[in-house]
């Protein structure tokens, strides 16, 4: 059969058939040993010339480390390497050159049974007959740019329907007046002379090669079993002849199926289940329309209709569910059916172009169960097998035609993609699948199979974009799961599952738990952060992460007995996946003590929540936002004690469970509509099947039995409110652990008299989206002022007007904590978007200390980006900013009142910068003018922002000499101040300098325009001392302030001071201890100017008053500079 090369010492054997007929395994193994086997021959089995490869740099594997390389289903076969894959750079091939026998291109049939492995996207060379190896001279398979006859004449492939990645035989062949391709079982196109003349030109064949040739050496990568040339056409039978006689042997590909079927009939479950839709009548599918949707009150308890109301609020009737009954069958003879247009034509819902595979719709309305006093059924549709048949009808047909899409390598092997239409499939199975026959439920596991082996394996599966889509599939597995059977179907669920969660199909939440793609290494890891979170594209997103605990808690919901509310003990991990989630979200709940606005009752104290979500990838929005319903809440309120908030209530403290009288309104409200629309049929053409971002339906899911008692009988207690409003509850708690190590820090505390806390962002690692990092504090907040600080961005990017995270123009005025600059081009830096895999960047907790602390310290021009400078993932605007070694380290500690944050910044020196600043983004209030919708605090003023002038508190200037610029003052604290109207008047949070600090406002107030209220104006920390000026980078330099609740110094020193200094001939060291009330340079040395020579600051910058140069301009209290006298005299300063 094949000649091999062994790698242990080049020794080479010739191996034959085994007692199969297939290769003699104990022969080769035998030769072979614990190493590699290379073919050097594959012989011709009519007695011809074999093919051969004598470079042994280029020749094809059979046997790799002792294990004999086989098909998926455990047949032998030759594996060949593209170019990229091969050691060599050229692909592994075999070639049968100068051949005596010949071939006519006018007259041949050319098959392969193979399978492509690995997609490189280029053009494959997989195997041909020719005349001196090259495949546009001769007739090859090259995927979808296949040659029938030389390049002239090609097999026409794109779109119709090709997988390369499929075990399946393919064919060619070409009779000079017509040609055809076919693979498997399906003609994909045929081609004729009249429309392609070039099939009819003669040219003789002499060479056979698979994998490439000497010349060819593109090749591929994956696995061929047989290769057959016959020098004939051969007649109408011939393709399909071969094909079953291949596929039988090789085990690839139904023998039997439907061979009129346009639906796929590519997999024995496929042929099964097309069987079952052809014994279809439209009676089967046939509705009693007309009938009455009822409940009675009377029988249901509390806890009974609350259920009810649960499922009833999301109940449903689309077209999917009452379509006319003729497009449930294959072919209804009237022009009607899945099949009749020539397409395959399926309902889904008139909702958006996205709601598509709604089989679970019909489902639900199957299964529920609404009883009657009298023994009736309050659901007309309860287990009817119509409804029921209906609900497998769309899940079947849909599921064939996705496992098609999967095999093209297209969007549909996303985990986003096919994971949405997979929990809609397993919903539908477990609610109707008694509807089926045994065999036809056999083959629906079976395909629902392909996909849970697909989930196992695939690199976008997860994808980690739209990470929040790749949850379906989590729920989805769990329902499957619930729905089977078969232990080895329950098994891959499970594997999937934690595959997908923690990197591992056996991975461990902390202990084999690797994060998506951390270090870059395969496997890729899971999507769950220890911190807590699902990871949009490696980086926490809370407004996206609603969606993903939704389907994470229902794939608890769906696993729980309700009855006891157990969770299996083979699902507990997942338990602790959501416990975390939920937990990480609520301690970033922080609330408004007081609304003002005709949305939402006037004047008066309230508990409005809201947080910073600078870190977020996506979106903008902070707690206590979410996608997707809020039963997900109640679900966990009673599975968690310390985590009740959501499920209990729905808008600051107002109940989220509503009274029995209203649940039973609300009921049979929706009762109503479904009878009214299921009075008659929704008349219209089903739609051509598109598997494009498959939103399922949302099924809701409830509790363990009794939850509405026990939830509705906290309502009110303050142990069920957020960490933030639990009066006394006081915390320091980090969140995180393996692999990734602590990444947020939440913090609250008392000062004696007034609660305060924040929330810190220290995320050492993370992806590509753009969200913001460095360190920094996103929240900080106090029980009298509500939030003060907090980090608040659009949608992620910098790409139209909702987008504005990446912007550099806006860098004056984001929303953000954060040390930034500007090199001396103008050109923006900032330590927000420093972000990727593998930065140096560090993260220490120190939350034991006696004086708790995080520090973050953030290295720019970071190695990983060494070959890639211009990323958008520097922090810098164009990627030359910083060019020098530039480290920023960000400090927070917590102290008894407060917090104290350290910025330092130290360098080599290399780089010019004209401004460097640290800064807060100040909260104004819930009111945003560029957003629609309700304004909390529209009748509130901002926050005002304060300084200390030396006697008395000025509100922080605006520009003032028309440069768009804000004007700078010297202070040594700031006073921020909120007032509720509640009648306690303004309530303050103070910003401390230990030295006399130049500050400023940011050019423009910052409005959320994207999803939120927020407003914010932030405040600049100057900490370049002359901004506006080049000057170098400074090779160490620190700045420290706190935020207190109490003001600094006990409220400060109100007097007035005047320092006097004695100055010598000559040169003089000067540094100031007060902060005078004109900082000019000028007026400052008004009154020596006679003896006055030259002033100069630390960078080289000079007061000449001689000739009139000022190139200092303001006095900097926090620097030393030198002055130089014609004679001793005294400097007087007062401030």
């Amino acid at each position: 059969a094949i000649r091999v090369r062994r790698s242990s010492d080049d020794a080479e054997q010739d191996i034959g058939f085994g007692t199969d007929d297939f290769l003699d395994t104990a022969a080769l193994t035998a030769f072979v040993g614990s190493g590699d086997g290379y073919v050097t021959t594959w012989y011709d089995q009519t007695g011809g010339e074999a093919m051969t490869n004598t470079d042994v740099t280029r020749q094809p594997k059979i046997v790799d480390q002792g294990q004999i390389i086989t098909t998926d289903t455990g047949k032998p076969a030759i594996y060949f390497l593209d170019k990229f894959d091969s050691p060599s750079g050229t692909s592994t091939y075999l070639s049968s050159p100068d051949r005596a026998s010949t071939i006519e291109i006018t007259s041949y049939f050319f098959s392969m049974v193979v399978k492509r492995d690995v997609d490189h996207d280029m053009e494959e060379t997989f195997g041909g007959i020719d005349t001196r190896g090259r495949a546009h001279e001769g007739a090859w398979y090259r995927g979808v740019q296949s040659f029938i006859n030389t390049n002239a004449a090609r097999a026409g492939l794109s779109g119709k329907g090709l997988v390369e990645s499929l075990f399946r035989p393919i064919m060619m062949r070409n009779r000079g007046d017509v040609a055809q391709f076919w693979q498997g079982n399906t003609l994909l196109n045929t081609l004729d002379s009249v429309e392609e003349p070039d099939l009819d030109s003669p040219k003789t064949l002499d060479q056979v090669h698979v994998g490439g040739s000497s010349f060819e050496d593109n090749g591929f990568t994956g696995y061929v079993t047989e290769l057959i040339v016959f020098p004939w056409y051969g007649d109408d039978s011939w393709p399909l002849t071969y094909y079953v006689d291949a596929a039988g042997a090789w085990e690839a590909g139904t023998t039997v199926w439907n061979e009129d079927a346009i639906l796929p009939q590519l997999f024995d479950y496929q042929v099964v289940l097309y069987d079952w839709l052809e014994t279809l009548t439209v009676e089967d599918v046939t509705l009693t329309l007309g009938q009455t949707f009822t409940f009675d009150e009377t029988l249901l308890s509390d806890d009974d209709l609350a259920d009810l109301w649960v499922m009833a609020e999301n109940l449903t009737t689309s077209r999917v569910v009452r379509g006319e009954p003729e497009w449930y069958v294959l072919d209804a003879g009237d022009g009607k059916g899945i099949e009749a247009t020539g397409q395959v034509r399926i309902y889904h819902d008139l909702g958006s172009n996205n709601d598509r595979s709604y089989s679970n719709e019909v489902a639900q309305l199957y299964n529920l169960d609404i009883p009657l006093s009298d023994g009736g059924q309050g659901n007309p549709y309860y287990k009817d097998p119509a409804m029921g048949r209906r609900a497998m009808v769309v899940a079947i047909v849909d599921m064939m035609m996705y496992h098609k899409e999967l095999l093209s390598g297209n969007f549909a092997t996303w985990g986003d993609m096919y994971g949405k239409a997979f929990l809609s499939w397993a919903e539908t199975y477990r609610w109707a699948g008694e509807v089926l026959p045994q065999n036809a439920r056999d083959a629906f596991e079976e395909g629902m199979g392909y996909f849970l082996d697909h989930a196992l394996v695939n690199d976008t599966s997860p994808r980690a974009v739209n990470t929040n889509m790749d949850m379906f599939f989590i729920h989805g597995a769990a329902e499957f799961y619930m729905a089977t059977s078969r232990q080895d179907l329950k098994d891959k669920c499970l594997q999937a599952v934690k595959r997908w969660l923690f990197g591992y199909t056996d991975g461990k939440l902390e202990v084999k738990h690797k994060v998506f793609p951390l270090d870059g290494t395969t496997p890729r890891g899971g999507v769950f952060s220890p911190s807590g979170y699902i990871m949009e594209g490696d980086q926490p997103d809370f407004f996206y992460g609603g969606e993903s605990l939704y389907h994470l808690t229902g794939a608890l919901a769906a696993v729980m007995d309700r009855d006891s509310g157990t969770i299996p003990t083979d699902w507990e991990f997942l338990k602790e996946v959501v416990r975390r989630f939920e937990e990480w979200r609520l301690y970033q709940y922080w609330y408004e003590p007081g609304v003002a606005g005709s949305c939402c009752g006037g004047i008066r104290p309230g508990y409005r929540y809201h947080g910073g979500a600078g870190f977020s990838g996506r979106t903008g929005n902070g707690a206590p936002s979410g996608q997707a319903s809020g039963i997900k809440y109640k679900v966990i309120a009673d599975l968690f004690a310390d985590l009740r908030y959501d499920g209990i209530y729905s808008n600051e403290h107002n109940p989220a469970l509503k009274d029995r009288q209203t649940m039973i309104d609300d009921i049979a409200d929706v009762l109503a509509e479904r009878t009214t629309e299921m009075q008659s049929y929704y008349v219209g053409t089903a739609p051509t099947w598109n598997g494009w971002s498959p939103w399922p339906k949302e099924t809701e899911y409830v509790p363990a039995k009794g939850w509405y008692s026990r939830l509705k009988a906290l309502e009110g207690d303050p142990s069920t409110f957020p960490p933030s409003a639990r009066p006394g509850y006081y915390y320091n708690k980090a969140f995180g652990g393996p692999p990734t190590g602590y990444e947020y820090w939440a913090y609250k505390n008392t000062d004696g008299t007034t609660e305060w806390g924040f929330f810190m962002e220290a995320q050492a690692r993370q992806g590509g989206y753009k969200g913001w990092y460095g360190g920094k504090i996103e929240t900080f907040w106090t029980e009298k002022t509500g939030v003060i600080l907090i980090n608040r961005h659009g949608k992620s990017g910098c790409d139209g007007d909702q987008e504005d995270s990446s912007c550099f123009d806006n860098l004056d005025y984001k929303a953000a904590h954060h040390v930034w600059g500007r090199d001396e081009n103008g050109r923006g830096f900032t330590t927000l978007l420093l972000r990727g895999y593998d930065l140096q960047r560090t993260s220490v907790f120190d939350l034991g200390a006696t004086t708790p602390s995080v520090t973050v310290t953030n290295v720019f021009n970071d190695p990983s980006y060494a070959d890639n400078p211009t990323t958008s993932k520097t922090g810098e605007e164009t990627g030359y900013e910083l060019e020098g070694q530039v480290t920023i380290t960000n400090k927070v500690e917590a102290l008894s009142n407060g917090v104290r944050v350290t910025h330092t910044v130290t360098s080599d020196g290399t780089d010019q910068v004209t401004e460097l600043w640290a800064s807060i983004p100040v909260f104004l209030r819930l009111y945003n003018p560029l957003r629609v919708g309700d304004k909390p605090q529209e009748d509130l003023d901002d926050t005002t922002i304060e300084y200390w002038d030396g006697s008395a508190w000025r509100l922080m200037p605006e520009d003032q000499n028309g440069d768009g610029i804000p004007e700078l003052v010297t202070t040594t604290k700031l006073r921020l101040g909120r007032d509720f109207l509640l009648g306690d008047g303004p309530q303050y949070v103070y910003v401390g300098f230990d030295t006399p600090q130049q500050v400023r406002l940011s050019t423009q107030k910052y409005y959320d325009p994207y999803q939120t209220q927020t407003g914010v104006r932030t405040v600049h920390f100057d900490m370049h001392g002359n901004p506006g000026t080049a000057i170098p980078m400074p090779t160490n330099k620190s700045l420290q302030y706190t935020i207190t609740t109490t003001e600094p110094d006990g409220g400060g020193d109100t007097g007035v001071r005047t320092q006097t200094l004695n100055l010598e001939e000559g040169w003089n060291t000067v540094s100031f201890n007060v902060v005078p009330t004109n900082l000019s340079v000028e007026t400052l040395f008004a009154g020596i100017r006679d003896h006055l020579v030259l002033v100069q600051n630390n960078t080289g910058q000079v007061y000449y008053p001689e000739f009139e140069i000022d190139d200092i301009g303001t006095w900097n209290v926090a620097e030393a500079y030198e002055v130089n006298t014609t004679a001793p005299v005294t400097l007087a300063v007062s401030g």
